[in-house]
């Protein structure tokens, strides 16, 4: 399965190749008919589940429009490449011991809310600048780093 390409699917549908709007990622949750609930919740960002042939996404509401962005990007992952496995994304992130539908979820928003490659003047820019000017959180320009270093050699290799 290539993540990027599907993320890149959706890019395509609103012509954004620089990465999708909040409520661009609405729309999609519409269109793809997800049940979407904002709640306040302790312990939980977000959460993909599938109940009677139905997809659902809860995101606490307690979360500002950055921090949301991903958090939907990554339930939106869920619910395209793991229709019917149950997930919840826990307030304390880690990508330690994460099974690999999370960091399918990750690398799926990663894509779905970022360039496919960072445009190379920016490259003497560190891993938390570049996500400042991209308003995403570090832990997910991290991903796109190491995506990206991945994919090609000579790629931004400096993660401060």
């Amino acid at each position: 399965m290539d993540i990027a390409k599907k993320a890149e699917h959706y890019k395509r549908y609103y012509s954004n190749s620089d990465g999708l709007t909040l409520q661009q990622l609405y729309d999609i949750v519409e269109k793809l008919d997800i049940e979407l609930y904002e709640e306040s919740f302790t312990e939980l960002k977000g959460a993909y589940y599938y109940i009677e042939r139905t997809k659902h996404i809860i995101l606490d509401s307690g979360m500002d429009d950055i921090e949301k962005r991903f958090v939907l990007a990554h339930e939106l992952g869920h619910a395209i490449l793991h229709r019917k496995e149950n997930c919840f994304f826990k307030k304390k992130y880690t990508r330690l011991k994460v099974s690999y539908i999370e960091m399918e979820a990750d690398e799926f928003a990663a894509n779905l809310l970022l360039p496919q490659d960072i445009p190379i003047d920016l490259q003497e820019l560190n891993a938390e600048q570049l996500a400042m000017l991209y308003e995403v959180p570090l832990e997910l320009m991290q991903i796109k780093i190491e995506t990206i270093c991945h994919r090609k050699e000579g790629g931004i290799t400096r993660l401060s």
